[in-house]
């Protein structure tokens, strides 16, 4: 198989694993899949990624995040759940310390490559190692993403079932719909 083919098979597995690919699309990949065994590895890494991604439990919305939206309606503005939550992780005190560490680990990086006299030569990795490191990314990165968007919908649910008043249903709906796309 040409690397060209399998590049565009391996860009549209997700879709076709989630069902999203018209037929004949899908009878495509199928035959490149059936002739391919680098690709028909990735596609069996993507189908088990959704199967684990479907298993893994259901978290729920954190108090403070329920609150900060509640706080948000209250005061008719566009909740601030990102940077509340950043400042929570890392209060304006910690940051600091980092930043000048980060700093001084910088110059120590720059003294010793200048004198440095021959760098190791790069690693050699094969075709099948680049794949799964990329499916063990894509899977991490799959996994937060399905964690955040799990935290908004019971966010949002958890708003919606204390039966606010019709109004602000509709702005919270509204803001909802605006930042994901989708109805809640």
């Amino acid at each position: 198989m040409s690397n060209e083919s399998c590049r565009q098979v391996r860009r549209k597995l997700e879709s076709l694993v989630d069902g999203l690919l018209s037929r004949p699309e899908s009878a495509a990949i199928e035959r490149h899949l059936d002739a391919c065994p680098v690709c028909r590895t990735a596609a069996a890494l993507e189908q088990r990624l959704k199967r684990e991604l479907e298993a893994l439990p259901r978290l729920p919305c954190p108090q403070r995040v329920s609150d900060a939206l509640l706080d948000a309606v209250k005061e008719g503005e566009k909740p601030r759940l990102r940077r509340t939550a950043w400042k929570a992780l890392f209060p304006s005190w910690t940051w600091k310390p980092a930043l000048a560490g980060g700093a001084v680990l910088i110059v120590a990086l720059c003294l010793s490559h200048r004198f440095r006299e021959t760098a190791p030569p790069p690693p050699v990795y094969t075709e099948e190692e680049v794949l799964r490191a990329r499916e063990i990314v894509k899977w991490s990165l799959a996994y937060s993403a399905q964690q955040v968007q799990e935290s908004e919908r019971s966010v949002f649910r958890e708003v919606l079932n204390r039966r606010l008043p019709e109004t602000v249903e509709q702005a919270v709906r509204a803001v909802y719909k605006q930042t994901t796309g989708e109805s809640p």
